[in-house]
């Protein structure tokens, strides 16, 4: 089974064979950058769409498309307190 459809057969078949070749920890930090790659693109998109959007805006709306409003919802909240624990240690120490 083709795995790429813009790839050519064997071009697929040597860059399959190299990810093979690759220790465990090889594979992790390679799916890791692209992970990183991948949302990376997916945020410039909605800034492109969204060019008035804050980039804490940006994040909301990236969860909220990958992993549902709750998600999102859950995310600003904690955003929110942290912010609100960082206001809280930064008025202490003044």
């Amino acid at each position: 089974m083709r795995l790429l459809s813009d790839t050519s057969p064997e071009a697929e078949r040597v860059q399959i064979e190299l990810i093979r070749k690759k220790s465990p920890q090889e594979r992790f930090e390679l799916m890791a950058r692209l992970t990183d790659e991948i949302i990376g693109i997916g945020k410039q998109a909605i800034s492109r769409q969204y060019p008035h959007l804050s980039p804490q805006e940006v994040n909301y709306r990236f969860v909220s498309r990958n992993y549902g409003a709750e998600m999102a919802r859950q995310f600003k909240i904690a955003d929110e307190e942290r912010a609100h624990e960082r206001t809280k240690h930064h008025s202490a120490g003044t």
